[in-house]
């Protein structure tokens, strides 16, 4: 490499996703350029198109000036492009982790704030237990004061049943009374029943007129009288009933509010005895007092905007955007002219192995190559194995000429070329590139090249025998 006065060249290998690493070629990659394999997918050299390498080979061979501070440029921009990238990826998926925790010391926060705000103080408790205490000692004054009352009204509706039975009792003998009377007044006793004494004609006159028994000389009640009494007797009865009834419903009345009263007591009990089990609650109110107070510390930390740790290299992008741009420049303005005059040798190399028909060669930056071939654009990639055989050969012999004509190729003039007959290539396209090879020594009489292959025609026709190495058979060629 010194001894070529090459320096190393540097790529940009792209990785998955966004990730890529650089890539230093030396003399593994720079030799592939001297050698012309049986693979001819890429016009110089034999790295793939994809690693990049092949137009900077071409540019530096050519003897180019910057093509390597231009390779260290490119990957240097790409190198710190895609640490920014990757730390404002990085700088992403953190934010992003962010605002999940956050999210989730929130409902946390939430959670913890209600079970606190469920959670009495101690004070409220107390207070709570003093209020109940002092209603339920009223609420069982007034159950006293309505047991009392329940009692007389239990009691006074006793009373006025027993009155209202007596008073039916009443009216019941008396219907009864009448009822006796009206069949014993029909009847004309004739003799006392007591005595058998016959009762005269003069007591049943004096019966008739002074309304006094013959027998027992006591005054008879006509049934008016009778009837007056029924009628009072059963007023008696209805307003002994409806007596009944009202002391019934205050009775029930008082039953009922003495029952509501019960109940208020219980509830009352119940509120007490579940305030006194919430008098020890202190210890639960601070662990979830000091349980929300971490999460709320722990909120605003995660709040807190940490600062952007993104590599801040946009002024190393613009130093080497500028010295890329810069170096491109000065590379095309040296690169196009010598293109030029390669791509024009090129196609006299060309016709000299054998492609008559092709015109027009233009060899452009990127390496890559476009032909008129029979007064039809094509390209390198479209023509048959044996012409790309012979224009590599080509492209390689015309670099090689015009950078030794201008002083500045860096090529140390070997080529090798391995198999030429092979990939279905022609014995005449094989003639004709080796009759092309044997010409160009003329010229150029200190370009080596090296030819392996089976013993041919077209070798031993323009290959003089003292630069030919053979063997027969078995033997060994070294």
């Amino acid at each position: 490499m010194r001894t070529f006065a090459m320096d190393p060249i540097s790529s940009w290998r792209q990785g998955k996703e966004d990730e890529g690493q650089s890539v230093t070629h030396s003399w593994v990659a720079f030799s592939g350029a001297m050698f012309i394999g049986t693979n001819y997918d890429v016009l110089l050299g034999d790295m793939p198109v994809a690693t990049g390498l092949t137009s900077r080979l071409m540019q530096m061979y050519l003897g180019v000036p910057w093509v390597s501070t231009l390779a260290a440029a490119k990957t240097a921009h790409q190198l710190v492009e895609q640490a920014v990238q990757v730390s404002a990826r990085k700088n992403e998926q953190g934010q992003k982790a962010i605002n999940a925790r956050i999210a989730d010391i929130s409902t946390q926060l939430s959670e913890k704030r209600a079970e606190l705000a469920k959670i009495p103080s101690d004070e409220a408790v107390r207070n709570a237990i003093n209020a109940d205490t002092a209603e339920l000692a009223d609420v069982r004054r007034q159950e006293r004061d309505m047991v009392e009352h329940v009692e007389r009204a239990v009691a006074a509706l006793r009373d006025l049943t027993a009155v209202y039975q007596e008073e039916r009792r009443d009216l019941q003998t008396h219907m009864d009374a009448m009822s006796a009377t009206a069949v014993f007044r029909r009847l004309e006793p004739k003799c006392c029943p007591r005595c058998d004494h016959t009762i005269s004609k003069a007591k049943k006159a004096l019966e008739s007129s002074t309304h006094s028994c013959s027998v027992c000389g006591e005054s008879i009640t006509n049934s008016e009288d009778g009837e007056a009494i029924k009628v009072d007797l059963q007023e008696r009865v209805a307003a002994s009933e409806a007596a009944v009834t009202r002391a019934s419903a205050k009775k029930e009345e008082a039953e009922s509010e003495l029952t509501a009263l019960r109940r208020k007591i219980d509830l009352l009990q119940g509120r007490l005895e579940s305030a006194s089990k919430e008098l020890d609650s202190a210890v639960r109110r601070q662990e979830a007092a000091v349980a929300v107070a971490v999460l709320e510390g722990r909120l605003e930390e995660a709040s807190i905007s940490p600062t952007s740790q993104a590599d801040d290299r946009s002024g190393e992008l613009k130093i080497l955007s500028a010295v890329v741009a810069e170096t491109e420049a000065r590379v095309k303005a040296v690169r196009d002219g010598l293109l030029t005059d390669v791509s024009a040798r090129l196609v006299e190399y060309a016709k000299a192995f054998g492609m008559e028909n092709l015109s027009e060669a233009s060899l452009k930056g990127n390496a890559t190559l476009s032909l008129v071939k029979g007064g039809v654009p094509t390209s390198y990639g479209k023509v048959t194995e044996g012409e790309k055989l012979r224009l590599k050969v080509a492209t390689v012999l015309a670099m090689i000429e015009i950078a030794e004509a201008r002083g500045i190729g860096r090529h140390p003039g070997l080529l090798m070329i391995d198999s030429p007959a092979a990939q279905e290539v022609s014995p005449v396209d094989v003639d004709h590139l080796v009759a092309g090879l044997q010409a160009v020594f003329t010229k150029l009489p200190h370009f080596q090249v090296f030819v392996a292959g089976i013993s041919s025609k077209a070798i031993t026709d323009h290959i003089p025998k003292a630069n030919r190495r053979e063997v027969a058979g078995n033997a060994s060629l070294w």
